[in-house]
Parts: structure tokens; sequence; C-alpha cells
């Protein structure tokens, strides 16, 4: 029974243990993660070398610390770009597979509103419409008023479009956009 169970087993037993040792000696190899919250395989460092290698020209830079995306695979390092569009804040972003990068422009399109207004003169064929169209397009205004005693200060006033602000005789000149409350 002895002879039986040898041959039987045996087998079984060594193509086991040959698959566990494999698998050991696979695992150490760095091949398959140790546990399941495994960090990047490329160090910040070597990300920030490479971003800085593919992204940054001269008088460029990147922000300090990067930030790691696992879903992704990618490094993230804000750029403070000299060339960036408008709206947009650029990131240096460096893919751990490929080991390359590229600018991420993150454009939203939203333009920051400290930039001062451009005021628009009335032109005289503006004057004399016979009818304006009903858009609301907001233009804020300078009106000139009519006084008694002077010194009279011009009014600032909201018109529904740049067209129903023109047609008024004392309005000179307009900015887009309602007027601000003081």
């Amino acid at each position: 029974m002895d002879t039986e169970y040898t041959k039987t087993f045996l087998p079984i037993i060594l193509v086991v243990t040959t698959v566990i040792v494999g698998a050991v000696i696979y695992n150490r190899s760095g091949n398959i993660p140790t546990d399941s919250n495994q960090s990047a395989k490329l160090s910040e460092a070597d990300a920030r070398t490479i971003a800085e290698s593919s992204c940054i020209k001269g008088g460029d830079a990147l922000a300090s610390g990067g930030i790691y995306n696992e879903n992704s695979k990618t490094w993230w390092f804000d750029a403070n770009l000299n060339a960036t569009p408008e709206g947009c804040n650029p990131a240096c972003v460096v893919r751990e597979e490929t080991n390359t990068a590229e600018i991420n422009w993150r454009c939203t399109g939203v333009v920051p509103t400290d930039t001062k207004p451009v005021t628009i003169n009335c032109l005289p064929e503006q004057r004399n419409v016979d009818a304006c169209t009903a858009d609301y397009t907001p233009v804020c205004a300078t009106v000139e008023i009519q006084c008694i005693r002077a010194p009279c200060n011009p009014i600032q006033e909201t018109f529904s479009n740049s067209c129903n602000a023109c047609k008024n005789s004392l309005v000179k000149s307009y900015v887009l956009g309602e007027c601000q409350k003081v």
C-alpha cells in the first residue's frame, strides 16, 4: 500500500511544492505586490526628475511636493509656467508605466475678474436708432446729470443692452455688465 500511495500522491506533492517554491521566488523578484497597499514603483524624486526634464523650460518651475494617483499610476506636479493661458492651472503629469511626462493644462475657462473693465464710447449711429432688441446683455453706463447747481457728477446706471444705453442722449460711454452696487 505504501508503494501505491507513493506512486499516486508523490507526483502531486512534487507539482504542488514546485508551484509554491516558484511563486515565492517570483514574488521576491518584485513582480507580485506583497500587500494590497503597495506604493508607487516610481519614487517622487525620480518622477520630479522626469517632470523637470520634460515639462520645464527656462524660467519655469515645479511647485514643491508631488501627488501620486494610484488609479492612473501617475505623479502630478503643479507647474509654474511662463506662458500659461488665462484660466488654466498647468500640471506636469508623469506616467509611471512609461516614465514619460506631459503638461495637463487643467483649463476651466474661468478668467479672473480683477481686470479693469474696458470703457466703450457710444457711436453717433447708435443715437438715432428707432428700436432696440429685447435681449438682456446688461451694460453699466455713465449718465451725465442735468442739474441746477454745479458741480454735478455723472451717475452709473444699468441698461438692458448697449443699444438702450446709447439711445439715451445723456450717456457718453458704458462698460459690459451690470453696475456694481456701492
